[in-house]
């Protein structure tokens, strides 16, 4: 069983005949954010509430998060839908830029922590990300890497994942994200 909330609201639950969204399209990506796509119609208590790059989103399955992001784009469409595109809550990764930076004799995890608090300084607070589980290592763990201008999520991705291995994950614990690194 699926239930959609937006801002902690619900917005869409089996069974209830006024909390419905329409064409639903989940698409959860590996070391991606992933996205959600849906349709609301007018007789959905939340119609006429979702603010674009504000509004957050979470898909639940039996009780379980699978997805959370922020609302991107929300517009009625000719037939007075709301047509809305989320986005996954690891692209906040994409709001930071790393620095042209020069980094040396650092393990996995020291890299990753160093670019979460960059990116960490240049957001705000509901986009931060935290350092969690690392189980990545380097051969000696002293790993060479530098930064020009990209986004977080592509340093992350490009320099760290795509060379080393492994898969991202998000976590929350008390009221923090983590990024998990396994």
């Amino acid at each position: 069983m699926y239930e959609v909330y937006l801002d902690g609201r619900i917005l869409d639950y089996p069974g209830d005949e006024e909390c419905v969204i329409l064409e639903p399209k989940l698409d959860l990506a590996l070391n991606d954010a992933g996205s959600f796509e849906f349709l609301l119609p007018p007789s959905n208590p939340e119609y006429g509430s979702i603010l674009n790059k504000k509004s957050m989103v979470q898909v639940l399955k039996d009780g379980e998060e699978i997805f959370n992001g922020e609302v991107i784009e929300c517009e009625k469409d000719a037939d007075s839908l709301e047509e809305c595109f989320v986005v996954g809550e690891l692209a906040f990764l994409s709001s930071s830029i790393q620095p042209q930076a020069v980094y040396h004799d650092l393990s996995p995890r020291q890299m990753l922590d160093t670019w979460l608090n960059i990116h960490n300084t240049q957001v705000e607070e509901r986009k931060k990300f935290y350092t969690g589980i690392v189980t990545i290592h380097d051969s000696n763990d002293s790993i060479y890497r530098f930064t020009d201008r990209e986004s977080t999520l592509d340093a992350i991705r490009e320099k760290l994942v795509k060379k080393l291995g492994g898969y991202l994950r998000i976590r929350k614990s008390e009221g923090k994200r983590y990024l998990d690194w396994i």
